[in-house]
């Protein structure tokens, strides 16, 4: 089973079409979060219809940036992971939406009660499924996956305690761009593939109980990447002024 995960898309679809080609045939795509920027239905469907026609089968969670209308529409099409989990092909899957609180004040942003209540619905769906993958926007807390450019550690303190707890064998996660690799909390893998928005994907290869994952990095053309940027950053820079003046 061959699994493509990727977060932090921030409305860009531009990459769709290189990333079905270059992962063709892939049995799953999971969906880390922020797939818009301050974004609602309109955004949520813009960005992952075009998924929906690439891959077979889908599953997602919101980001932070993402308004809850977006959880409203993955929830609507049977997409969402979020606070809940289920068994798909030879994995179990589950997952919780959001970040913890941000200086950004962004309109998915949860105390660490509710991500630790999230969490714990999610892995009572799944129970004992193994492998284990559990997808998140936000990382663990001190795990590497969340360590922003200045050093700071900036993750979810009650994911790195379910991580510690009970153990999924994979934790997907996204929210700080700059801080992509594979680490390891406890038993559990910990795996931030950086921002799709910047053509990065994560693949895990499925091989009984055994879970292989990777890093991987999108070849596009010069105009396509000078198009992604720009409508990355005006929808970055209007949504989020668009969302103060409703705060």
């Amino acid at each position: 089973m061959r699994i493509v995960f990727i977060t932090d898309l921030h409305g860009t679809v531009e990459y769709v079409d290189a990333l079905a080609r270059s992962e063709r045939g892939a049995d799953l795509l999971l969906v880390g979060g922020d797939i818009t920027n301050f974004g609602g239905e309109a955004g949520a469907r813009a960005v992952m219809e075009p998924l929906l026609r690439s891959f077979a089968v889908v599953r997602a969670v919101p980001g932070n940036v993402d308004r809850p209308e977006v959880l409203e529409w993955l929830e609507a099409h049977g997409l969402s992971l979020h606070g809940r989990g289920e068994r798909v092909g030879r994995v179990a899957l589950s997952g919780c939406g959001g970040s913890t609180l941000t200086p950004l004040l962004g309109p998915t942003e949860l105390p660490e009660t509710a991500v630790a209540s999230l969490l714990a619905r999610g892995a009572r769906d799944v129970r004992d499924g193994r492998p284990w993958l559990l997808v998140t926007h936000v990382p663990p807390y001190e795990s590497g996956a969340d360590r922003v450019f200045l050093g700071k550690h900036v993750g979810s303190t009650a994911l790195r305690d379910l991580l510690l707890a009970s153990g999924p064998d994979l934790c997907l996660c996204g929210h700080i761009h700059e801080a992509r690799g594979i680490y390891r909390v406890g038993d559990s893998l910990v795996v931030n593939p950086g921002a799709f928005s910047a053509r990065k994907y994560a693949v895990v290869e499925v091989d009984g109980p055994l879970l292989r994952p990777s890093l991987r990095e999108l070849t596009v053309s010069r105009g396509v990447r000078l198009r992604a940027d720009a409508w990355n950053v005006a929808t970055k820079v209007t949504g989020y002024a668009r969302h103060r003046r409703r705060g």
